[in-house]
């Protein structure tokens, strides 16, 4: 699941190299990264499968984190985000569509 979030990240570098690889690789992994807080916070929520599952969780609630509603919100404050800080359009646009690949990685595996 991960490697389509790294080529995603590998191919946002490709297309402008002027933000940094890590910045690249947070943008496309962040919703994964914030997944587990809001477990632990309650907002979402997961448990054990049943023995013999192919998956060891069964996910019950994860609509803030992987929503396609909130994957575009989080990609968008992502994009703002880092345009304040570096002021280069292009390069936050490019932050915008690695962090929507999270959305695209989870429909295609």
């Amino acid at each position: 699941m991960f490697i389509g979030h790294f080529a995603m990240a590998f191919a946002a570098k490709k297309v402008d190299n002027k933000p940094s690889l890590g910045t690249t690789f947070f943008a496309a992994q962040w919703l994964d990264l914030l997944w587990p807080v809001l477990l632990l916070t309650g907002t979402e929520s997961a448990r054990i499968a049943p023995a013999g599952s192919a998956i060891p969780l069964e996910f019950i609630n994860y609509l803030v984190s992987h929503s396609l509603l909130f994957v575009l919100f989080w990609s968008l404050l992502f994009g703002v985000l880092y345009y304040m800080v570096k002021r280069n359009f292009k390069s936050a646009l490019g932050r915008c569509k690695s962090y929507t690949s999270n959305l695209v990685s989870t429909f295609v595996g």
